[in-house]
């Protein structure tokens, strides 16, 4: 049983339990949405908007799927009853990016994007949409590294959940090395920690990788270094 199945089991049973909190539908729209479900979002994110008017999670979700359904007009609306928190939301200001692009408003998409990846350096689908954007604006080269940490963070998933339930060091490693690279260094020494819990000792190359991020890791609480937020790049004050 996979992950997303053990969480949605998990979300109806919650629901089995008690009928009248619709947050654990919550967990369901977004199992529908990663199966391309539509529908199904709408239909699970329903009575939790209703009943949770406030959760930005949901309401991130909720404007994704208006603009996945080209709603504008519902998507403004959303937009616009939005709470203040909803501004320090990454997904939030990608539903607005790819408003924007999709009205040809391109400009404004850049900043919106921008927006996406400052609060989130590890959105895939923000860091393709604003290379398509870039290039569309005729500026291939400043588009080049937003489209290459994309396909590094696709290739990343990707080997994540290829990932046997018991993996040995090896198997590990290439994860490690990539976390690494795209600037997610307590990612990487929490995986490099997770192989001795899991069997017991650490090979030499994890123990030196651990050694070398420690003065990295030493007061630094965010997720993904400076490095590895390309939001920097883009002047984003010079885009509406």
């Amino acid at each position: 049983q996979s992950s997303l199945d053990a969480t949605s089991a998990f979300a109806q049973r919650c629901l089995a339990a008690n009928s009248g909190d619709s947050l654990p539908r919550l967990g369901l729209a977004h199992q529908a949405w990663r199966d391309d479900q539509l529908e199904e979002v709408r239909q699970q994110l329903t009575p939790v908007l209703k009943q949770h008017p406030q959760l930005v999670e949901a309401q991130a979700l909720w404007c994704r799927l208006l603009v996945e359904l080209d709603d504008f007009g519902g998507f403004v609306a959303a937009n616009s009853s939005l709470p203040p928190e909803a501004e320090t939301h990454s997904e939030i200001w990608l539903s607005r990016g790819i408003w924007a692009e999709k009205k040809g408003q391109l400009a404004a998409a850049v900043r919106c994007l921008g927006e996406s990846i400052r609060l989130d350096p590890n959105s895939r689908s923000a860091h393709y949409r604003l290379s398509q954007v870039l290039t569309a604006l005729g500026k291939p080269e400043q588009a080049r590294p937003f489209a290459e940490r994309a396909q590094k963070l696709t290739q990343l998933t990707l080997e994540i959940g290829q990932l046997p339930r018991k993996a040995t060091a090896e198997q590990y490693r290439p994860i490690i090395e990539q976390l690494e690279q795209l600037g997610r260094e307590r990612e990487a020494s929490a995986w490099c920690q997770r192989i001795a819990l899991e069997t017991g000792s650490q090979p030499d190359w994890a123990t030196a990788i651990q050694e070398r991020l420690a003065p990295q890791l030493d007061g630094h609480r965010l997720r993904t270094s400076g490095d590895g937020d390309l939001s920097r790049l883009i002047p984003l004050e010079d885009y509406p």
